[in-house]
């Protein structure tokens, strides 16, 4: 779990890839094409580069749903997440014969695999957009002071 006032890596990485995905949204140019939630609603459900979760926390879900003990409170998109990387590993991990590769690495090979989609909620991923726009513009601004005599 991550610390309070804790920023990631992967956090800051799985924001500019959501912003890359609403930079290469196709557009329809009709009116009300480009509404926040249907805009968010469209982003969530494109394809992720990766999974965004760390290996260490993925294994950790992962080795209970394969043992059968449940993903405890975890519900949403969240656990629609793990059940898929769960999925994917038990199936290279050789099946219910367990005679293929470790949990660890074999989530740690997951992870890094394209996902269908973010697996976050078209509000979590309103409030990404909201603040790369501003960081985008920001540095744009910066840009175009430099440049001024």
């Amino acid at each position: 779990m991550r610390k309070k006032g804790a920023v990631s890596t992967l956090r800051r990485e799985r924001a500019e890839d959501i912003y890359r995905a609403y930079l290469n949204l196709p557009g329809d140019g009709g009116p009300g094409s480009w509404r926040m939630a249907d805009v968010c609603r469209r982003v969530v459900n494109m394809p992720s580069r990766r999974f965004w979760v760390s290996p260490r926390r993925a294994a950790e879900v992962v080795g209970r749903l394969l043992r059968g003990e449940g993903a405890g409170v975890m519900r949403g998109e969240r656990l629609r997440m793990f059940e898929e990387i769960a999925s994917r590993t038990a199936a290279m991990m050789g099946g219910c014969g367990g005679g293929g590769m470790p949990l660890l690495y074999a989530v740690e090979r997951v992870v890094l695999e394209p996902a269908p989609c973010f697996y976050l909620s078209a509000e979590s991923a309103r409030k990404i957009l909201i603040e790369q726009c501003r960081r985008a513009r920001q540095r744009a601004a910066g840009r175009k002071m430099r440049r001024e005599p």
